[in-house]
């Protein structure tokens, strides 16, 4: 084999759709990911391998709760900050137009990323973890793996103290320039429509109440990001 034959490192983010076509998404990465839909788009589950072992799978269960499972592979956190900003920096580019990194963003300063936006402007982006329950990721990194099963309400608590925890660590300045990015990366189920939905009932939108510029959670795709926002 040559080298120019030679399988790549990193095999292609992989996404596959509901009539079974292959559809590659532009980020490049040691992951894989397969989403499963029903006839009318409703995500039935998604499985995310990382480095060839399957890291994470969502799976909604016929009584309209979240299963979902992690391994030891899957690392929440700084980690993955790289991802969740690729991902979020292609869905805004797909929503709003040219999006793109800049450089000189300060983690001393709480800045993970910088986007420019297409009318020029300069936003800062913050991700935290979406799914907060460190006991989940410790049974997964002693275990092996960890299986957990929630209500979309229970995820949507989860993504509500993420958030308000950031709240006590910045000022209404700060958040008017701010998009915080929730990493699901290894959670996909925390975007999943009915947790959103959950979220907005529960507690109305973090943009409006919080005074962020955007909220969002990225999940390992871009079309399965979701915004948390009234879209009305």
């Amino acid at each position: 084999m040559t080298d120019k034959e030679q399988a790549p490192d990193k095999p292609t983010p992989l996404i596959l759709t509901p009539t079974g076509v292959e559809a590659t998404t532009e980020l490049s990465d040691p992951r894989v990911i397969l989403e499963k839909h029903g006839p009318d788009r409703t995500p039935l589950g998604t499985d995310v391998y990382y480095q060839g072992d399957r890291a994470a799978s969502s799976e909604l269960t016929e009584d309209g709760r979240l299963a979902s499972t992690a391994s030891s592979k899957a690392s929440p956190g700084t980690g993955n900050e790289g991802w969740v900003v690729d991902t979020l920096k292609e869905r805004l580019s797909r929503d709003l137009g040219p999006t793109s990194l800049v450089a000189g963003a300060e983690d001393s300063a709480g800045e993970d990323r910088l986007l420019r936006l297409p009318n020029d402007r300069v936003i800062v982006v913050q991700v935290i973890t979406a799914r907060t329950n460190p006991g989940h990721w410790r049974e997964a990194k002693a275990q092996g793996t960890a299986t957990r099963a929630s209500a979309p309400e229970e995820i949507a608590h989860e993504l509500r103290d993420a958030i308000t925890r950031k709240v006590g660590k910045s000022t209404p300045v700060d958040r008017a320039s701010m998009i915080l990015a929730l990493d699901a990366q290894f959670s996909p189920e925390a975007a999943y429509e009915a947790v959103i939905r959950a979220y907005l009932l529960a507690y109305g939108s973090p943009e409006s109440e919080l005074g962020f510029f955007q909220v969002w959670v990225v999940a390992p795709t871009v079309e399965a990001c979701s915004r948390l926002h009234d879209a009305t």
